[in-house]
């Protein structure tokens, strides 16, 4: 079982399992997928969306260090986490069982599982922690650090691979983006939140 399965099945947990998945803190357009989304376009998109939350966590953490500044970039960092486990839920339960049969590359896939449990890691030392803590900015530069290398390689690795043979990542995605919005719509789900969100 993928730790991030594991994670979505204990309900109830005081830290790695508060973990909100429609993830309100930070207002950013995400728009919809339509149903028979392509799997690379899909993931295409939520690699977008990481990426901008990393930049507005990046912003705000020029702006200032007082109180209203950290409850900002905690709301920040909510989203992003919420983000990353819904598209590592994701990819760990359809898109990557179904590229590690069809490309044949058991190494190339162990890198990126490997890569997903050490981002799972970082998420649940940040949801234990609180945005004044010592080291709490540095763990998010480092996430956002190791997050972009593994989204990079994914595009410039694994997606030409997936598309030199053949795979039906128009049934691919269908099957994510169900899954997806079973995820959101689900809101007994734990969720990810940190006390200083709301702060004043």
């Amino acid at each position: 079982m993928s730790l991030s399965s594991a994670l979505f099945q204990q309900p109830g947990s005081s830290s790695a399992a508060r973990f909100m998945l429609d993830a309100v803190s930070t207002p950013i357009a995400v728009p919809s997928p339509p149903r028979d989304t392509d799997a690379l376009a899909l993931l295409r998109q939520d690699h977008d969306l990481i990426r901008q939350l990393f930049k507005d966590f990046e912003r705000l953490l020029m702006q200032g260090h007082d109180t209203r500044h950290r409850a900002e970039r905690a709301g920040v960092v909510s989203r992003i986490c919420s983000e990353l486990l819904m598209h590592i839920h994701v990819e760990d339960e359809i898109f990557y069982p179904a590229v590690r049969a069809a490309i044949q590359d058991d190494l190339l896939m162990d890198v990126a599982d490997v890569e997903h449990e050490g981002v799972m890691r970082l998420i649940v030392e940040l949801d234990m922690m609180g945005a004044e803590e010592a080291l709490y900015d540095a763990k998010v530069i480092v996430l956002g650090k190791e997050v972009g290398r593994h989204m990079k390689e994914e595009q410039d690795v694994v997606f030409p691979k997936v598309r030199q043979v053949n795979l039906d990542t128009i049934a691919l995605g269908k099957e994510m983006a169900s899954l997806r919005r079973a995820l959101r719509r689900d809101s007994a789900q734990p969720h990810f939140h940190h006390e200083n969100e709301g702060a004043t």
